[in-house]
């Protein structure tokens, strides 16, 4: 049974939980990762890693797998498992495989089971990992 205002993304009992969401604010875009295993968020303070090579993607993502530090990405094609991103009202929690996202009326925070994660706050314009 979900608690009011909880989602969670896997599971039979997570139908109505979505796997692609966006904030209030519609700055910061979040969800399962292709592949299942980890939850994916897109935002544009996300800073980018160095590049590897001139044909990588674009910056503005992070993904966290259920331990584990956030890994910040640079991709060139949707890695989202969804299409539509389903917005999210404040104080909802969002979880799937071992982390969970709290979504405030301007900041987004995923922590994982290792009491890693990140936190994509003021209204989308910022970022930091923990």
């Amino acid at each position: 049974v979900l608690a009011t205002g909880a989602f969670a993304a896997a599971g039979a009992s997570a139908a109505s939980a979505p796997k692609l969401w966006q904030n209030p604010t519609k700055k910061v875009d979040c969800g399962i990762m292709i592949g299942g295993k980890a939850v994916l968020c897109g935002a544009k303070p996300i800073p980018a890693p160095p590049h590897s090579n001139a044909n990588e993607g674009d910056p503005g993502f992070v993904s966290l797998g259920k331990t584990g530090k956030p890994k910040l990405l640079r991709l060139s094609q949707d890695s989202f498992e969804g299409s539509k991103p389903a917005t999210e009202k404040a104080g909802t929690t969002w979880s799937f495989n071992g982390v969970s996202c709290t979504i405030a009326a301007k900041s987004v925070t995923c922590k994982n089971k290792s009491s890693h994660g990140f936190e994509i706050y003021g209204g989308g314009k910022n970022y930091k990992s923990f």
